[in-house]
């Protein structure tokens, strides 16, 4: 189903039928143009409006007042003020049919949370080169983030004429925020005293901009973890482990270290890490059906060789930098392969990071045919990547490295379903 799902969405993306008009669709992300605060330069006459650009109409004659129209003067720009940060995944843009199609050549589409001079000194999501009369364009702009959507013709003087402009995007979810409240169970001479029972009331958790889930955030258990494993005996839909950050998940580099013992077949799907925002996959590590390891960061996979399971336990780390995009596997001690992937990404903040399912909906919409079965045990992850040297003495237990955002022997957690937590023997 995810599968399927993301091959339906690449797909949808790219379709373009090629007129005098572009028509471009994005899954379920709409058009949040039209919801926002438009503005402009200048104007070309005082009946000229910048909200013209984002009326929901193709139409593209200016002189039947469908279009917008700055005056001719250096860097002129049209912006949209979508009054909080979104995620903006095109642009498409609309140009004028009924003259002067060249003016728009050279324009620059920026995104961003600055709002001086009309936003073009946000990041650059892409150029528009050459349009025809008429047409109707759409840019990849690949997530970037911001509340300010701009077009400007940079360093050069011209009028900037806008006839649509559509924005695809969603609104980017804010952190989960989860304020624990002790519980008289904590402590309790029944209780290990390595453990911390905390209960969260519906009242403190509190998130901006976005819906909960149908997600159980009821109980979260500090402890050590040191000598335990988490223990998910079989299939299941709704067995899993949440796994609260001691930092935000908006990583520019990350190490993932974990020991897994799989107790499924070769060539089954099996989710191994999930973390997953409102509309995205942001860093998933799978089992193929081939038996390759997949890793996922908001769209299509980079591939892993097949693991090889002839030991009960399988000493994972997975790193990544967005620099330069280099990602690593390494597996026991050794570096596994390596490739690049995802160049100038960026993990994005606000969602849910679990164990033992695979979320085809924030914290929900599991498939026990993808579900974990088996063990997972020293879990930690590190928001860097980790040097060559520490990468090797971890597997040989001869560095006892905690990690910065989930740290094994500080772990806070939730569990539901069928998990246990096990004594190593």
């Amino acid at each position: 189903m995810r599968r399927e799902l993301e091959e339906r969405i690449r797909g949808e993306r790219s379709r373009e039928v090629y007129s005098n008009t572009v028509f471009f669709f994005y899954a379920q992300v709409k058009n949040v143009a039209p919801q926002g605060l438009p503005s402009q330069s200048s104007y070309y006459t005082s009946k000229d409006t910048p909200s013209r650009a984002i009326d929901g109409s193709l139409q593209s004659n200016y002189m039947r007042r469908q279009c917008t129209h700055t005056k001719s003067e250096k860097n002129s720009w049209w912006k949209v003020d979508l009054k909080s940060t979104h995620r903006i995944q095109s642009v498409a843009i609309t140009n004028r049919e009924d003259c002067c199609r060249e003016r728009i050549n050279g324009a620059e589409i920026h995104i961003g949370n600055s709002k001086e001079n009309g936003g073009i000194g946000n990041p650059r999501c892409e150029t528009v080169f050459k349009m025809n009369y008429g047409e109707t364009m759409s840019f990849n702009c690949r997530g970037m983030e911001g509340q300010y959507i701009s077009i400007n013709l940079p360093n050069q003087t011209q009028y900037l004429t806008l006839c649509e402009v559509q924005v695809f995007g969603e609104p980017v979810a804010q952190e989960v925020v989860l304020d624990p409240q002790p519980t008289a169970a904590a402590g309790s001479e029944e209780s290990d005293k390595s453990i911390t029972a905390v209960t969260l009331s519906p009242s403190r958790l509190m998130v901006k901009q976005m819906l909960m889930p149908k997600h159980n955030f009821a109980t979260l258990t500090c402890c050590n973890l040191t000598g335990k494993y988490f223990l998910f005996p079989e299939e299941s839909d709704n067995s899993y482990v949440d796994l609260s950050p001691a930092l935000p998940l908006k990583l520019n580099a990350f190490s993932l270290c974990m020991k897994v013992s799989l107790n499924v077949s070769r060539n089954r799907e099996t989710i191994l890490f999930s973390y997953r925002t409102l509309y995205f996959d942001e860093l998933n590590l799978w089992q193929e059906k081939s038996g390759k390891l997949g890793f996922y960061m908001s769209g299509e996979g980079h591939m892993f060789p097949r693991l090889d399971r002839s030991k009960e336990w399988q000493h994972i780390c997975l790193t990544w930098e967005s620099k330069h995009g280099r990602t690593e596997l390494w597996v026991n001690g050794r570096r596994y392969t390596n490739g690049v992937y995802r160049r100038g990404h960026q993990v994005r903040s606000g969602g849910i990071a679990m164990l033992g399912q695979d979320q085809d909906e924030l914290g929900s919409n599991f498939e026990r045919s993808q579900s974990f079965v088996g063990k997972i045990k020293d879990l930690n992850m590190w928001n860097k990547v980790l040097s060559l040297k520490t990468l090797k003495s971890m597997f040989r237990g001869k560095e006892k490295t905690k990690g910065n955002v989930f740290d094994w022997s500080e772990l806070m957690f939730s569990k539901k379903g069928n998990v246990q937590v096990v004594e190593a023997v």
